[in-house]
């Protein structure tokens, strides 16, 4: 196991940026964790757009170094990242 398979790291925007593919490349990573919600803006415009670029984002976070798994931070209470559509 390599030490970057102990992180789940996030990021802001729609597709994976270049700091991150660097990073798993480098270190392995051990996920990925979505969110919807972006507390920098304050709107539901952060990693997910639609169901179709959600699949495209897994599948492009899965066929990276060490296969590192996705995660949603969606709580159910008052704290949700993930809009109802």
């Amino acid at each position: 196991m390599s030490v970057g398979e102990l992180f789940i790291l996030g990021f802001y925007g729609k597709v994976i940026p270049p700091w991150l593919k660097e990073f798993a490349a480098q270190f392995g990573l051990g996920g990925v964790i979505l969110f919807d919600y972006s507390c920098q803006t304050r709107q539901y415009d952060n990693n997910i757009a639609s169901p179709a670029q959600v699949q495209s984002l897994c599948a492009e976070i899965a066929a990276l170094p060490s296969r590192p798994l996705v995660f949603i931070d969606q709580e159910g209470g008052l704290v949700r990242r993930l809009k109802d559509s």
